[in-house]
């Protein structure tokens, strides 16, 4: 390359490639820093309730800061042949500042952090201001009252920064992030937890080579640990080793913030998870007043009119209580079947379950139905809380097709895919334009059926070329919602 010794050493060509290409080493170095920032504002719009999610904007502030301070270097020198000394000067006492200021912000995200993690007081909040504080004392000092010159001033005022600012922040943000990664839920896939600890190790390079590694300077360790060290060492400069550090937190950042959509998930599921709950306690509420409790209420009033009758006409009484007795027997044993629908744990076999859907909704007094299963399905055993959920998602769909298709047949079709349940209900009726069309409550609730299988639900129709509603479930299924008629009846305070 033109401008380059061709006898050098090694460490020499790489230290005069990079003095030839200071501009782009910068502008990398300033676009690495903005990727960062990008990805954590961008994320810190989640609706996680994770301690990194709801601090990470702090991160992206000072992953931004940080960019412009260091686009600065191609900035300033560019504009010192158009400007004037006074605005230049200007411009470097701003581009100093930069400096700190960013650094503040990965103090607050780690004290934020800390705080959310409940590993550190309240009080630490004044932290970042207190140590901003003696920063510029320092300068106004230095400036002020020593009347340093401004190569110098610059000099001191990056390396303190460095050293009080972003060394323990680094540090401290690596420690809290590996305990973050031992508190998260259950439900975190090893993947991301093992992300979170790569964020976590990339924060000890942005300690050494943002916070340790500083300009050389007459004390300790400025004196050993510094950017000419390095660069004689190794014949490359100090921003490329940070661009390296930058890179590994946007990259490890990225993938860690995946953590937040399934928080959201979680929750999300829980709260269906609630509905669900609620919706089959009002269920039971309603079946044991309409029948039962009336039932019961019915039989009181007959055991009364018997005692009644008890001395005038005993014979009658007799039959009465007689009668009562066979109607309590009923009543209990409707009862038992009422508990033993609700808690039974069997499982279904997978014919049965289609033909219960099919008698359920009266679909072949309708339609003419056909079924068609995979030959590994038709042995498959059912799960009892999956077989609640793919019960109703075809009755359903079986209903929408008898009341609203105009439809004469219907096909029904299960294959087994990949470790998927792959369910279609298929009919020839007139079709709608799904995109035209808001999907009713009906639809909805098949939807939210399906993702509480931890499947996914497809409705396509066209006007005049029928409708294909797809269900695709994993199996075998693993469902984190069971047994909610039996946590109502077991808890009826909740």
């Amino acid at each position: 390359m033109e401008g380059l010794c061709p006898g050098c050493s090694m460490r020499e060509w790489l230290r005069q490639f990079w003095e030839v290409n200071y501009f782009p080493l910068y502008g990398a170095y300033g676009l690495a820093w903005f990727i960062l920032a990008m990805i954590a504002l961008l994320n810190s719009r989640r609706r996680s309730q994770l301690p990194l999610a709801r601090s990470i904007w702090l991160l992206g502030l000072y992953g931004l800061i940080h960019a412009v301070r260091e686009w600065g270097f191609v900035f300033i020198p560019i504009q010192a042949t158009y400007l004037s000394s006074d605005l230049v000067s200007l411009l470097e006492w701003a581009h100093m500042v930069l400096l700190p200021s960013s650094f503040l912000f990965l103090l607050a995200f780690t004290v934020h952090l800390a705080v959310l993690l409940d590993v550190g007081p309240r009080w630490l909040w004044i932290l970042p201001g207190l140590i901003m504080a003696g920063w510029i004392g320092l300068v106004v000092l230095m400036y002020g009252v020593w009347r340093w010159n401004t190569a110098p001033i610059f000099r001191y005022a990056d390396i303190m920064a460095r050293y009080t600012m972003a060394f323990p922040a680094g540090i401290f943000l690596a420690l809290l992030l590996w305990h973050h990664a031992s508190l998260l839920p259950v439900w975190a896939s090893e993947q991301n937890i093992r992300w979170m600890r790569a964020l976590s190790l990339a924060f000890v390079g942005l300690a050494l080579f943002d916070g340790l590694i500083v300009p050389r300077a007459e004390f300790f360790p400025a004196n050993v640990l510094n950017y000419t060290l390095l660069l004689q060492a190794t014949g490359m400069p100090i921003p490329v080793y940070r661009i390296f550090v930058a890179l590994s937190l946007a990259a490890s950042t990225w993938a860690t913030v995946r953590l937040f959509e399934e928080d959201v998930q979680q929750r999300i599921l829980a709260l269906e998870q609630e509905r669900v709950l609620l919706e089959d306690r009002e269920r039971i509420s309603r079946e044991l007043h309409d029948h039962t409790v009336q039932a019961l209420y019915a039989l009181g009033l007959e055991v009364e009119r018997a005692s009644t009758l008890l001395l005038r006409d005993p014979l009658q009484a007799r039959a009465i209580l007689n009668q009562a007795m066979e109607r309590l027997n009923e009543i209990i044993a409707e009862t038992r079947t009422f508990v033993y629908n609700l808690r039974n744990n069997e499982a279904t076999p997978f014919p049965q379950l289609v033909e219960q859907a099919i008698a359920a909704v009266g679909a072949r007094e309708f339609l003419d139905v056909r079924v068609v299963l995979d030959d590994s399905l038709c042995t498959w055993q059912c799960p009892p809380d999956c077989a609640r959920h793919i019960l109703a998602i075809l009755e359903e769909a079986l209903s929408n097709v008898i009341k609203h298709a105009r439809a004469r047949s219907v096909t029904i079709t299960a294959a087994d895919e990949e470790d998927s349940v792959v369910l279609c209900v298929c009919d020839d009726g007139r079709g709608f334009d799904a995109r035209a069309i808001h999907p009713g409550m009906g639809l909805r609730h098949m939807e939210e059926r399906a993702h509480m299988l931890g499947g996914v639900l497809k409705v396509h129709s066209r006007p005049g070329e029928g409708t294909k509603v797809r269900l695709i479930v994993p199996r075998p299924v693993e469902v984190t919602y069971v047994g909610t008629a039996d946590k109502a009846l077991a808890n009826p305070n909740r």
